[in-house]
């Protein structure tokens, strides 16, 4: 123990308390340095692409895999101190298509030359206060015309389960399978004891003809019913093609309310607006919201963007936040048809749910 002894006036150091002093010096250092990570691989569009990432972690995988065809080389350029990260920003940007810096909140008043400020994920919460009549008013039109009509035509019905067998079941058979493959080499998978400690208000199961062929694993938190985790029975190709992912949503829907959930959070998806997740929460009613504490903040500049980087921006519209509000940042490159084009979805208030504004970055 390090303990100080006052003996005849005077004050003793007892031996390895002057260690233990180095130790926590060392480790309060340690803490303000920061790693530069040079991050090179070839785009969709079969480009290369540099792009560079000032943080204390590595750069979140649903960014990788927007702007890389396949896993990327990631190295540690060097290590750097926090006061060391405006000079070594102005190296960086001349030989960078984009660049990242994640690190203390303060750096977004001394970095503001060309960054914008973006969530590293928001919440999807849902409402569900309301009767069934209003609580289906938010839903999109689409969504009734296609998962609610599926749902009824597979007479899909469901389970709750705290059984630890068959919180196992859900564990083996439907979350590892189907989140291996839905995200493959980016895939991050949790433990089964993780899994088991967060499922406090059970697994959903959803049934058809008496077999369980997908889940969703729920945790409860005051009035709040929180979604952890999906799965489908092996990842079988068959049933993405059942509404088994919207059956899901519609039935923790209709529990929350009938157990007198205020909320359901539909967790954390990337501030990407034409992100397929985000998309499919955001039409059924529920609203994007930033979460401080529980998520970071990037500050991002595009540096020297080539083509192919342009068009991977402009199909790629990001959530961006600054005073406290959630705004929409869409890029435009020459006569591209970005995704959302494509999908004839426009970004604004009144379809995504939760944006403040809108703003427009000309690329060419």
């Amino acid at each position: 123990m390090n303990t100080l002894v006052k003996a005849a006036g005077k004050i003793k150091i007892i031996p390895g308390l002057l260690k233990d002093i180095y130790e926590e010096l060392r480790f309060f250092f340690k803490e303000l340095k920061v790693s530069v990570y040079r991050i090179e691989g070839t785009t969709p569009f079969q480009d290369k692409l540099t792009i560079y990432h000032i943080s204390r972690k590595r750069i979140p995988e649903y960014f990788l895999a927007k702007f890389y065809a396949e896993l990327p080389s990631v190295e540690i350029e060097s290590r750097i101190y926090l006061w060391q990260i405006p000079g070594r920003v102005k190296m960086i940007e001349k030989k960078t298509g984009l660049l990242f810096v994640r690190t203390h909140a303060f750096l977004k008043y001394i970095l503001r030359d060309g960054f914008i400020a973006i969530p590293e994920y928001i919440k999807q919460i849902l409402d569900v206060k309301g009767d069934e009549k209003e609580i289906k008013k938010n839903f999109h039109k689409g969504l009734k015309k296609t998962e609610l009509r599926r749902i009824r035509k597979y007479g899909y019905s469901y389970e709750i389960s705290t059984d630890p067998e068959k919180v196992e079941f859900f564990y083996q058979r439907m979350y590892i399978p189907f989140t291996s493959k839905r995200h493959q080499e980016y895939a991050h998978l949790d433990s089964l004891e993780i899994v088991q400690e967060e499922t406090t208000a059970g697994i959903m199961f959803l049934k058809k003809d008496n077999q369980c062929i997908g889940g969703a694993s729920m945790r409860k938190k005051a009035d709040t019913l929180i979604v952890k985790k999906f799965g489908i029975i092996d990842a079988d190709d068959m049933f993405y093609k059942h509404s088994i992912l919207g059956a899901l949503y519609y039935f923790i829907i209709t529990f929350a309310k009938e157990e007198g959930y205020k909320k359901v959070d539909l967790g954390f998806t990337p501030p990407i607006l034409s992100d397929g997740i985000l998309i499919f929460k955001n039409k059924w009613g529920s609203k994007m919201k930033h979460v401080w504490g529980e998520s970071s903040i990037f500050l991002l500049k595009i540096c020297q963007p080539n083509d192919s980087l342009k068009k991977i921006l402009a199909d790629n519209p990001l959530i961006t936040i600054g005073g406290g509000k959630l705004v929409g940042c869409a890029f435009s490159h020459s006569e591209y048809i970005s995704k959302l084009d494509r999908l004839n979805i426009k970004i604004s208030p009144d379809y995504f749910n939760g944006l403040d504004a809108v703003k427009v970055v000309n690329l060419n």
